[in-house]
């Protein structure tokens, strides 16, 4: 039991964020793939694929702003700023006599 799991959870990050973003929009991935026929639903199970088809059928490209790359881009501006205010305040507060 343990092997099967293994190998059925075994996901690249590059797939597992796009298992994840798939999750985001699940509702309307299922209302386009309702409209396809059922062989070409079967064809397209995997998440990469059906993600893949489904952005190129509807136009609609990923959302930057939800990607993970973004996401940490902007975690490490926030940190950035974070720490220079921080650096602010305690410069300020050491040149106070």
């Amino acid at each position: 039991m343990g092997r099967l799991l293994d190998n059925r959870l075994s996901l690249s990050p590059a797939d597992r964020a796009k298992l994840f973003t798939v999750m985001e929009i699940l509702p309307a991935i299922e209302a386009w793939r309702l409209t396809l026929p059922k062989a070409q639903r079967l064809r397209l199970n995997p998440p990469t694929t059906a993600l893949r088809n489904y952005r190129k059928s509807t136009g609609i490209g990923p959302a930057p702003e939800t990607s993970l790359h973004c996401q940490r881009r902007h975690h490490h501006s926030l940190r950035t700023m974070v720490r220079q205010r921080w650096n602010e305040v305690r410069d300020a507060l050491s040149l106070t006599p």
